[in-house]
């Protein structure tokens, strides 16, 4: 019996350690954005005065509110996790077309 990567040629052989190795890279953004992630929410829920800089929207002028219409830093600081998501799936993509374009 051959062995299964008889008819293979070797650049196809080392096809599997690269994809490997772009499978690991993959793996070792997204641990470092869900880390990123975890501790900008961390500092987010722990800082005090969140209260203070998110006021109320429930008024009873119903034209009022509770924001200025900017986006303030507080505001930012709400999508900074999707943010950081969709960061990752950019560098992922590009990384695979990078690994699409190798010669073969």
């Amino acid at each position: 019996m051959l062995p299964p990567t008889a008819g293979l040629s070797q650049e196809q052989r080392d096809r599997t350690e690269m994809a490997f190795q772009h499978r690991r890279g993959v793996r070792e953004l997204t641990r470092e954005t869900i880390r990123d992630a975890r501790v900008a929410n961390r500092q987010q829920s722990s800082s005090p005065g969140v209260r203070n800089r998110f006021p109320s929207t429930s008024s009873t002028d119903e034209n009022e509110s509770g924001t200025d219409g900017e986006a303030g830093e507080g505001e930012r600081d709400k999508f900074k996790c999707l943010y950081l998501l969709v960061e990752t799936a950019v560098a992922v993509r590009q990384r695979e077309k990078e690994a699409d374009e190798l010669p073969v």
